[in-house]
């Protein structure tokens, strides 16, 4: 096992005794291949906490926190350098809600509440997760990518839409999700952006939070 493969061992070990997470996708071949990054969710209140457990494990195995990251008001960014060897640093994305902007399209309380165990890790129910990579896809690309169209194929291809249909509820439309769902087989042609609720759209204080926090981490860069 790789320095980094262990630094996030340790890390992983301490988190999922002390704070509500998971990790969201692409955790199938851990902890030997991590990926480019990780992808956890934890919730926002836990945040200090995750920064603090983050610190005092890196120490103990030799790393150190390069830098740390808030793009927006969702995502903390925590980049780990090996204090042994120069390379690429670890990165770990803890996402605090499920978003697009300022468009929810899950509620992180929900898909932690459900979430499941696959060996030592804690990761969204199945069906939770296809909906969570499909909708940030669609999202971002309108499509999924050719990348993961074999992942929805078979490892996704049963999910439960009656979990979809509540999962998405208030935030998606259901024409959405119907037009998903009756297309989904032939996932590989799907085109869609999906449409938020009016309710979900129009949130005054969430957009202006959104934005304030948006242009102080750009100003910074």
């Amino acid at each position: 096992m790789n320095r980094k493969s262990l630094l996030f061992q340790a890390l992983w070990r301490r988190l999922k005794t002390e704070i509500d997470i998971l990790v969201l996708r692409n955790y199938e071949r851990f902890p030997d291949d991590l990926g480019n990054d990780i992808d956890c969710l934890v919730p926002a209140e836990s945040r200090a906490n995750v920064l603090q457990i983050c610190s005092e494990v890196s120490q103990q195995v030799n790393f150190s926190i390069l830098k740390i990251e808030k793009p927006n008001i969702s995502l903390m960014t925590v980049f780990f350098a090996d204090n042994c060897h120069s390379g690429d640093p670890l990165k770990l994305d803890f996402f605090s809600d499920l978003t697009k902007g300022w468009i929810s399209f899950a509620r992180s309380e929900d898909v932690l509440n459900k979430k499941t165990e696959y060996g030592e890790y804690y990761v969204p129910d199945l069906t939770h997760e296809a909906y969570l990579l499909l909708m940030k896809e669609l999202f971002m690309y309108g499509r999924i990518r050719t990348r993961y169209i074999e992942r929805f194929s078979i490892r996704y291809r049963d999910i439960d839409f009656e979990k979809v249909y509540a999962l998405s509820s208030g935030l998606i439309s259901k024409s959405s999700v119907k037009y998903i769902k009756d297309n989904y087989q032939s996932i590989c042609q799907l085109r869609l952006h999906p449409k938020p609720t009016l309710r979900n759209i129009y949130r005054p204080i969430k957009i202006i939070h959104w934005l304030v926090h948006r242009v102080r981490f750009l100003l910074k860069q």
